[in-house]
């Protein structure tokens, strides 16, 4: 499939994260139905500004990172429903596309695997927060209030299911944050090699 390669096969420039810029840039609403055409638009020139990254090892999956969520984020990567600062929270909402067809990109692998204690990373090319799924749930898209009654340390991971009718929400508790030269030297390795690092 023309998108997971593409997907999978972008190399982004991460840059801190200006939350003033994140709030101002931040909008849902405009996020719409992943395309090729917009794919291969913002593969080769792309206008989201991604500060760090997403990865579950156990998954290979590895997913640029915004503090902000909107159209262009979506088209390659994931971003923050609510802005915050990685240096100063460990409470994210962080959505991303379900590509579906079993792809290997973005979220799509959230909704064909058993989760519940696999490890999740999240980096700004730093400092890495490490987290473990602890629950999932299939929502209904109106059921916004659980989404954003997230408990204190807690990451929620969000995607759409296979037909786009429904959500899937994973609810992951904080265990420890670290310095990114303490990473696993295999995840450290794939870091380097998929993210140019730029005033992080």
């Amino acid at each position: 499939m023309c998108e997971t390669v593409l997907v999978n096969n972008y190399h982004p420039q991460l840059q801190a994260a200006e939350m003033r810029m994140a709030d101002d840039r931040n909008s849902w609403p405009n996020v719409k139905y992943l395309n090729l055409f917009n794919v291969i638009s913002q593969y080769r020139h792309s206008t989201a500004t991604y500060m760090g990254a997403v990865i579950i090892p156990s998954l290979q999956m590895d997913v640029p990172l915004a503090a902000y969520t909107a159209d262009d984020v979506y088209t390659l990567g994931a971003g923050m429903l609510v802005p915050h600062s990685f240096e100063e929270s460990n409470e994210f909402i962080i959505g991303a596309h379900n590509i579906g067809y079993s792809s290997t990109a973005l979220f799509t692998p959230l909704t064909s695997h058993r989760l519940i204690g696999r490890t999740v990373l999240v980096t700004n090319g730093k400092s890495v927060k490490e987290y473990t799924i602890t629950a999932t749930k299939v929502i209904m898209p109106s059921q916004v209030d659980i989404v954003f009654k997230n408990a204190p340390n807690h990451l929620i991971l969000l995607t759409c299911t296979d037909n786009n009718k429904k959500r899937l929400l994973v609810k992951c508790e904080f265990k420890n944050e670290y310095s990114i030269k303490h990473l696993h030297s295999k995840v450290k390795k794939e870091v380097e090699k998929k993210y140019r690092l730029h005033n992080v």
